[in-house]
């Protein structure tokens, strides 16, 4: 509304992690108000997301199937967990002994893993800003990621608001976890002249890229091309599948 003269841009909704939930309903939103006349008309083309949460369950329950596929844990323990928890580990029956004595196996082979990048070395946050306030600079102490440089005393840093924090919690008194799943959202844009773009980093326990697959599936969407490699000064990057309906095209990417 303040800038007119960039409404003609072409505009794409992005996001990674957790805004995985809300950038299909957003990019629904513009485009289902640009079919009713909602002003100002926004030159909408499509939605980027990587490595983004959008369905509570599947992104949960693929979790597991990844790690043992990046050999985090053996293909014994995964069978077993497989057959005692019937392929589902997200929201266990308590009274489902066997299948719970597998998820402590597994959770105790997964302790010490970043979850977020399996490769990268693992420590928590307070060891972690411990380093960070130790860190010197021309003599004095300082706090790095603070924002502003604070020198010659350490502020207090809170790298989360707990207060949104949607983990284990339905309503807290600033956040309402009522969207378990943007998959219906992603399949109404399929009707639209819609591009999207789903990448994923391949070392992300977080948010496996198996469990992205694995919705993108549900879609039903036609292949265009299929599986293959995608290169950056002639090295293999990573691979892409590339899926067309209509006007609507979907590219899965990994890397």
């Amino acid at each position: 509304m303040d800038h007119p003269e960039y409404l003609n841009n072409p505009l794409y909704v992005c996001g990674d992690s957790y805004s995985g939930i809300f950038v299909a309903p957003l990019t629904r939103k513009i485009y289902d108000g640009i079919e009713v006349g909602d002003k100002p008309r926004l030159n909408i083309k499509g939605y980027i997301q990587g490595n983004a949460l959008t369905d509570k369950y599947i992104d949960s329950n693929g979790r597991i199937k990844y790690a043992n596929h990046m050999g985090l844990i053996s293909d014994k323990i995964y069978q077993s967990a497989k057959s005692t928890c019937n392929g589902s580990y997200f929201d266990v029956d308590p009274h489902n002994i066997l299948c719970l004595n597998d998820l402590q196996k597994v959770t105790k082979c997964l302790k010490n893993i970043r979850r977020a990048q399996i490769l990268e070395p693992y420590c928590d946050l307070p060891y972690l800003m411990g380093i960070l306030q130790e860190t010197p600079t021309n003599g004095q102490s300082v706090f790095p990621i603070a924002g502003p440089w604070c020198r010659g005393t350490t502020l207090e840093w809170v790298r989360c608001n707990e207060s949104m924090h949607y983990r284990g919690k339905e309503r807290t008194e600033s956040y309402v976890y009522d969207v378990p799943s943007a998959i219906d959202n992603h399949r109404h844009l399929i009707s639209k002249s819609c591009r999207a773009l789903i990448y994923s980093g391949d070392h992300d326990m977080v948010v496996p890229h198996l469990s992205t697959e694995e919705w993108i599936d549900t879609l039903k969407l036609p292949i265009a091309d299929d599986w293959e490699p995608w290169f950056v000064d002639a090295q293999v990057a990573g691979y892409k599948v590339k899926y067309l309906q209509n006007d609507y095209e979907l590219t899965i990417c990994n890397c």
